[in-house]
């Protein structure tokens, strides 16, 4: 049998030990952020461009009404009823989400403009008032 052997604790981190860890710790930090976005940015417009294009075909909605979403602009300008552009908009969500999981710094800008454009239109116009809830 062999005798119990009691170990040094460590000692004391230098300054430029120290200075890594706080450097991994960011990163890692940093790493979790971006993994939990992704795991956000991907499905999401997946899902919301599979519910727009899925619309052609059923005529309903499973997530939302995204013709409420659509400025009037928008449908003015290409001539056309918001119902038949919005297959073609839920083909740029897929492409879009398909982006972030390939190129994820890349693709989060772009969801990020999306996203931005979506909210536009209840935040700048009356349309947040007409819709709120009671």
């Amino acid at each position: 049998m062999q005798p119990l052997r009691v170990e040094q604790p460590p000692e004391p981190l230098q300054v430029s030990q120290a200075r890594t860890v706080e450097v991994i710790r960011a990163r890692t930090l940093a790493f979790q952020a971006f993994l939990a976005l992704r795991a956000a940015f991907v499905p999401v417009p997946l899902l919301a461009g599979i519910d727009k294009i899925q619309f052609v075909a059923t005529q309903r909605h499973v997530l939302g009404d995204w013709h409420e979403y659509v400025a009037p602009v928008i449908p003015a300008s290409l001539g056309l009823e918001v119902h038949e552009i919005e297959p073609f908009i839920g083909v740029l969500e897929v492409i879009a989400g398909l982006i972030v999981a390939v190129k994820p710094r890349i693709g989060g800008y772009l969801v990020a403009l999306w996203l931005l454009a979506i909210i536009w239109r209840p935040v700048s116009s009356s349309w947040l008032l007409r819709h709120r809830s009671p």
